[in-house]
């Protein structure tokens, strides 16, 4: 059976926006548990069904003209399907001028991605789509604030996995990022700094398996 939305999935604006505190607050229950923070910019948020469904209705909502064909062929991309866990890896960053700087430092911080399901066992993040090339960096060396990735996973890699999963990233330029985070308390993921690698674990986290990222 097809994860992908369709037309019908979708509310009317009118009764949306009746109900958009209920699917506000859903949407905040789904990315509290869904999100890692991967220093104080960085965070990775695995995407649901239902969170780009309601993605979906928030960018219909703000363009009362918009086709929903259109925004369902933009999103529906994002909705996992069972076979890898689907994220999206963001900078944010308020001052321009940090943002800038930071950005150019993380050029190809896209293919350092990994995710650790066991000591012997990691999967590389790799694009949305495979036919889709997207330069993610410019020839600068800047990379986006914004990437669209996944991790592609078999059922017997989804099988190996041992809690608790980690994501690594690799990108030499996040080691003061991985060490501020180490020293903070008061953070939400579990961090480690070894081997040029920072490793954030998902606590009570969702996905454990592909599978179930597709619900």
């Amino acid at each position: 059976m097809s994860r992908l939305l369709r037309a019908s999935d979708l509310l009317p604006n009118a009764l949306y926006k009746q109900r958009r505190r209920e699917f506000f607050r859903r949407g905040i229950e789904l990315t509290q548990k869904r999100r890692v923070s991967l220093g104080p910019h960085a965070t990775l948020t695995f995407q649901s069904r239902e969170l780009v469904l309601i993605q979906v209705q928030e960018m219909l909502l703000a363009e009362p003209d918009g086709r929903p064909e259109e925004e369902l062929e933009a999103y529906n991309p994002l909705v996992p399907d069972g076979s890898a866990l689907v994220f999206t890896l963001m900078f944010e960053i308020d001052s321009p001028v940090l943002r800038e700087q930071t950005l150019l430092r993380l050029g190809g911080v896209e293919k350092t991605l990994q995710l650790r399901l066991a000591p012997s066992l990691a999967v590389s993040a790799a694009p949305l789509e495979e036919r889709v090339e997207v330069e993610r960096t410019t020839k600068e060396g800047k990379t986006s604030a914004v990437h669209f990735l996944r991790f592609p996973l078999s059922r017997s890699q989804a099988e190996a996995a041992q809690l608790p999963v980690a994501v690594a990233c690799l990108h030499p330029a996040l080691r003061p990022l991985g060490d501020a985070l180490a020293r903070d308390p008061g953070t939400s993921s579990s961090a480690i700094w070894t081997d040029r690698c920072v490793d954030f674990v998902l606590a009570n986290s969702q996905p454990r398996f592909a599978g179930e990222n597709a619900r």
